[in-house]
């Protein structure tokens, strides 16, 4: 009787630990963290992940590089310009001694010539995404890749010091991380223009040149969940850094293109991009409306309509450059949005002092012979104005 008491208390006991005990599951995969991620923390865009003959894809329909390995914990989507999006998503999973997942996510933008970069890590638990970035990654900054004997002066160049920038790669082999200073990016972000003329202002230079590392590796500490520094790589400049540091040997500028200017305003909106987004190639777009080439004239039109200040300036002179050129297209764009007859005829690049032009006189009367051509009925009107204001401009009759 005891022991069938006895039996029937130790099946109780495990009934009851049975009830109790949190139902076991397999641990989360790279691909089920991706899906669940709260969308803000990838930057408000979530590619849908589809495995379809026996590889995984992201959204089907479109050619988008996609690396997907479950077993090693990591994924990374290459979208090199879909739908004006260009950025990569990165990610890697770290498993931790206490049996909890924490993840890397790894958010690289193109941002005209160069790349900028987010490196996040979060804890998943429950439903909640815990930021442990600041926990598990140690300090980043300028003082890793800087020349040791160098001593910063920070009034002189401490405002540039907070313009340096920097890009990571998460492991798909292993757990090294390596993070690298993204010098190209400084440049950009430290250019200063001068009738939209880029200048790299000697602080900047100074820093650059006392550069020494390029890249550091950092090692994952499972017992501490944490990452610890290693090894680093020397600096080795990019064509971009040597064409700033010295610009007499700078390369002539790759031809600009008209699809990369559409892509720049569609990603940050007309305004932005005359504002600033294009300074890094304004010089060669004022140089490629000024071609009067129709699809030119139209992204100055577009960017016209929302600029002001010396960025309306220039793209008036250019559309005077484009008018010896090409007059009957330029004239029926003058309708005043944006641009005016008084702001284009008669003006040139010799006549606001840009683009190293010279010889206005010879421009204008280019200017003058060309309009005087145009023989379409219906601009007319606008063709005599703009006569009557370059000769007004020359003091002609």
């Amino acid at each position: 009787m005891k022991l069938r008491e006895n039996l029937l208390f130790v099946f109780l006991i495990l009934l009851f630990i049975t009830l109790i005990a949190p139902i076991s599951h397999a641990r989360e995969s790279i691909v089920d963290y991706y899906n669940s991620i709260p969308i803000g923390l990838l930057d408000d865009h979530r590619y849908q992940l589809q495995f379809i003959n026996n590889e995984w894809r992201s959204e089907a329909y479109r050619e988008i590089k996609t690396i997907v390995d479950i077993k090693n914990g990591y994924l990374k989507i290459m979208d090199t310009g879909t739908d004006g999006r260009n950025l990569e998503h990165e990610l890697a999973l770290y498993r931790t001694n206490e049996g909890t997942d924490i993840l890397g996510v790894n958010i690289t933008r193109f941002d005209g010539p160069t790349k900028v970069g987010k490196l996040k890590f979060y804890k998943p638990i429950d439903n909640l995404w815990i930021d442990v970035t600041y926990d598990v990654l140690p300090k980043i900054d300028e003082s890793l890749f800087i020349n040791e004997n160098y001593k910063l002066d920070m009034k002189k160049v401490g405002k540039f010091i907070l313009r340096i920038e920097f890009l990571y790669k998460l492991p798909r082999i292993g757990t090294t991380m390596s993070a690298k200073i993204n010098v190209d990016r400084f440049i950009i972000n430290s250019l200063e223009f001068k009738e939209r003329k880029e200048i790299l202002p000697p602080a900047a230079k100074e820093i650059i040149n006392n550069i020494k590392y390029q890249e550091i590796k950092l090692i994952w500490d499972k017992n501490n969940c944490k990452f610890t520094f290693g090894e680093k790589s020397l600096f080795t400049p990019s064509e971009m850094v040597k064409n700033y540091l010295n610009p007499a040997a700078r390369k002539p500028p790759a031809k600009l293109k008209l699809d990369e200017v559409r892509r720049i305003i569609r990603e940050k909106g007309a305004r932005e991009a005359a504002s600033r987004g294009l300074d890094h190639v304004w010089g060669q777009l004022l140089d490629a409306i000024a071609t009067g080439e129709p699809a030119w004239l139209e992204i100055a039109c577009e960017l016209g309509r929302h600029s002001d200040g010396e960025a309306s300036e220039t793209l008036d002179a250019a559309m005077g450059e484009a008018l010896r050129r090409a007059p009957r297209a330029v004239l029926q764009r003058l309708d005043g949005n944006p641009f005016h007859l008084e702001r284009v005829c008669g003006n040139t690049f010799a006549d606001t002092g840009i683009r190293d032009a010279t010889d206005e006189a010879a421009r204008i009367a280019e200017q003058e012979a060309a309009v005087a051509k145009v023989r379409d009925k219906s601009l007319t009107e606008r063709r005599d104005t703009c006569l009557e204001l370059i000769r007004r401009h020359t003091g002609g009759h």
